[in-house]
């Protein structure tokens, strides 16, 4: 075995340790000229040490915030990236990037073409999310193969898994060590959320997502809220999936979600019930929140707005929720908002006078990312901003879709540079 397959070896057997990586990324260093062209392969290997001293970060830190939002991207874009994966390979999840400290992380291909190139394509994607759509006939064979416990997560859709299809996967000695569900859109049978629910693989799970399906949310807490065994649940996604106020209540009333961190509801009919139980209920452990596209009405957001859960919060979603200048403006003068880092408020009339109070509020101090695009932010609401200390210390503004004249957004850019988006 040479050493470059020795390095990548070692790091998909211990894919959570960053001393491989590393390694690796100082063979890349000292063999560059091995390579058709070495500037690729430097880049690649700053690349990696970037990333992996950029995820030792708290999530909230200013410098993992930019590099995450700015600069990654940008550096997702160069050319070496091409050159060292393979296509299948380069598929970003909507939030998380092409590549994760330093290496892709994502592998789009359906169970027989896994299973046919397994070898060539998961040393590539060590510890890594198989996505696909419409399975084939090799779904049994996958179940079974040792390649299954090479993956750190499932990522399927259109799949309609029935009762028998999940059983073979629930009950894999080979599926221990996924980490990540996520089977929306279809990906499973109503008649199979019982068979998720019961096993010990729903136990093992740090992540669940199963949003995307109008039925899928009040049968699934029907299902979750019979679960009496210790969980893992961190993260749970449940966006379009048809929740209603009391389908939440009775959610976050349940044994198993006492640990969340994570829980994203957007486009979900809650209504002003959701909120109340949002922010009524104890969720000591949460940290994100998405509540776009949940018709709150102004008494929504007022209860959640006073609530220790909001308190609680690093980073809320709140799209089209129709937070007019008045509710915007309630919002800035609650003290519990203020360990919020990231606020996405996209797609509200917020105007000018409710992006003022936002900028001027003492509370947004800590505010490291906030998402104004197509609010309606228009000149008085940006100069509010170009006197307001957030100026200075946001890590990124997206006023997208800004009335404002040109001549207000240039003096804006000349202050912000890249850390703006008009």
């Amino acid at each position: 075995m040479s050493d470059r397959a020795a390095l990548l070896s070692a790091i998909c057997a211990q894919p959570e340790e960053d001393t491989p990586r590393l390694a690796f990324a100082d063979w890349l260093d000292e063999h560059a000229g091995t390579f058709p062209i070495p500037a690729d392969a430097h880049a690649r290997a700053r690349f990696i040490r970037d990333d992996i001293g950029m995820s030792a970060r708290p999530e909230c830190d200013p410098e993992r915030l930019r590099w995450e939002l700015i600069e990654k991207p940008r550096r997702e874009q160069e050319p070496w990236i091409r050159v060292t994966h393979t296509p299948e390979v380069l598929t970003p999840e909507r939030a998380g990037g092409v590549l994760k400290r330093g290496f892709p992380w994502w592998v789009r291909l359906r169970p027989s073409e896994l299973l046919a190139n397994a070898d060539r394509v998961l040393p590539q994607v060590p510890g890594g999310v198989l996505t696909f759509a419409n399975p084939d006939a090799h779904w049994a064979a996958l179940a079974r193969s040792p390649h299954l416990g090479r993956l750190a997560g499932l990522h399927i859709r259109q799949t309609q898994l029935s009762p028998a299809a999940l059983q073979l996967l629930v009950e894999s000695p080979h599926a221990v060590g996924i980490g990540w569900f996520s089977a929306g859109s279809d990906g499973l049978t109503s008649a199979a959320l019982p068979v998720l629910t019961r096993s010990e693989f729903l136990a093992r799970l740090t992540r669940l997502d199963l949003d995307g399906r109008q039925w899928a949310g009040g049968a699934f807490v029907n299902s979750f809220a019979q679960v009496a065994h210790p969980v893992r649940l961190r993260e749970l996604g449940l966006a379009e999936s048809g929740l209603s106020g009391a389908h939440l209540q009775r959610l976050l009333t349940s044994f198993a979600a006492e640990g969340l961190e994570r829980l994203a509801l957007a486009v979900n009919p809650i209504g002003r019930a959701g909120h109340e139980a949002v922010a009524l209920l104890p969720l000591d452990r949460l940290r994100k929140l998405d509540l776009s596209e949940t018709a709150p009405g102004a008494e929504g957001l007022r209860w959640l707005s006073t609530s220790l859960t909001l308190s609680r919060l690093e980073r809320l979603g709140y799209r089209r929720n129709h937070v007019s200048s008045a509710l915007a403006a309630e919002l800035a003068a609650c003290h519990e908002v203020s360990n919020l880092r990231v606020l996405d408020l996209a797609y509200n009339p917020i105007g000018n006078a409710g992006s003022a109070a936002l900028f001027r509020s003492p509370h947004f101090a800590g505010l490291l990312y906030l998402n104004l695009s197509y609010c309606m932010v228009g000149d008085e609401g940006v100069r509010a901003l170009l006197e307001s200390p957030l100026l200075g210390t946001l890590v990124l503004l997206d006023l997208t879709g800004s009335p404002a004249s040109a001549e207000v957004l240039e003096r804006l850019k000349e202050k912000m540079g890249d850390r703006v988006r008009i």
